[in-house]
């Protein structure tokens, strides 16, 4: 009995002490704002996002080293913004994955700063691999804290498809909706204590209790088949072949574009949709190309039913191989200005 009292003393010792230091080091590195490889952590709201108020090394493309901000809402910082004093002062918001955020290129010359002066100030919102899901909730988010754009421009991305899945069946993610709970998770949320290792450890445990398998869901990548697979398929249009993961994510995906339409009938809702290189050849009938030219079908059957919403292909954008940061799919400083030029006078 005494040693069992002698264990439990210490574990709980061990436990208070390593509390103490994840809090600790969790307060130190939001209070001075130390300059990091990533800005983004976990979010009980959408996922996960930036933290407000930070810098950070953005080395996207090897050998070079952007140095970029995050702004006190937690989006990342564009010049159209400069104005700002309150979030109500924005006019356009830009959502979307890495496209949207704007991953290897400086913010001077990313989507949000390139759109006409007209539409400024842009808050943009987009987040490494948000798909439609996360970047509604992160849009429900900022509306409640009083986000209220006149024009909303969604980017969807192949990838979306199999983000979509994963996020809700795979990781099992889900908002706090019960109104006590999404109080109490906000003061967490906005405190140095959402930067910690047990908050993160909390969160993931507590959407994996909601996902298809918990024991599975733990190794994330084995519903895929490995994380190779994983990768391998992030592009559903890539083969003829159709991923088997397709008709149930397409669905997901149609079904939360619908809903972000119809909780934004406030603002003009444009989509934006976009191929990966290498670009789906018009000219020849294939399953590739069915399969896309049918998803662009239904995306404008669901944006016909609202009299918010549009959708702009982006492909028309007269984009090249010289218009993408090499060896990947992101567009670089040259793309992000042709596909600026192409929304500005094509799509709003």
């Amino acid at each position: 009995m005494k040693l069992y009292k002698v264990i439990s003393i210490n574990l709980f010792l061990l436990i208070l002490f390593l509390l103490i230091a994840d809090f600790s080091t969790a307060f130190i590195r939001r209070r001075n704002n130390l300059e990091r490889v990533s800005a983004r952590q976990i979010h009980a709201f959408f996922h996960h996002g930036f933290i407000p108020n930070a810098t950070f090394k953005h080395n996207w493309i090897p050998e070079q080293s952007l140095k970029e901000k995050v702004n006190r809402f937690g989006f990342r910082a564009n010049i159209s913004e400069k104005s700002v004093a309150k979030i109500q002062d924005y006019k356009t918001v830009l959502i979307g994955d890495s496209f949207a955020e704007g991953v290897g290129v400086e913010n001077k010359k990313i989507i949000a700063s390139l759109l006409p002066k007209q539409f400024w100030p842009v808050a943009n919102l987009g987040v490494m691999s948000h798909s439609p899901y996360l970047s509604r909730n992160r849009l429900d988010f900022y509306k409640e804290r009083g986000l209220s754009p006149k024009k909303i421009i969604h980017l969807i991305d192949p990838s979306d498809f199999q983000d979509e899945l994963h996020y809700w069946k795979v990781e099992g993610f889900r908002p706090p909706k019960n109104k006590f709970i999404k109080s109490l998770v906000g003061k967490i949320n906005d405190s140095y204590i959402s930067s910690s290792f047990t908050w993160e450890a909390f969160l993931t445990i507590s959407w994996l209790l909601n996902s298809e398998s918990f024991i599975r869901s733990i190794e994330l990548y084995k519903y895929w088949d490995g994380s190779e697979n994983y990768y391998r398929d992030r592009n559903p249009f890539k083969t003829d072949n159709e991923p088997f993961y397709y008709e149930e994510a397409k669905d997901r995906l149609l079904h939360q574009i619908e809903l972000s339409i119809k909780n934004n009938s406030q603002s003009k809702y444009i989509i934006v949709i976009y191929q990966w290189p290498p670009f789906i050849n018009s000219s020849n009938f294939s399953n590739q190309l069915a399969r896309f030219n049918n998803y662009k079908k239904e995306l404008e059957l669901i944006t016909s039913k609202f009299k918010n919403a549009s959708i702009c292909n982006a492909d028309n954008a007269n984009l090249n191989n010289s218009d993408f940061i090499d060896g990947d799919v992101h567009w670089n400083e040259s793309g992000h200005k042709k596909i600026a030029a192409y929304i500005s006078k094509k799509c709003l």
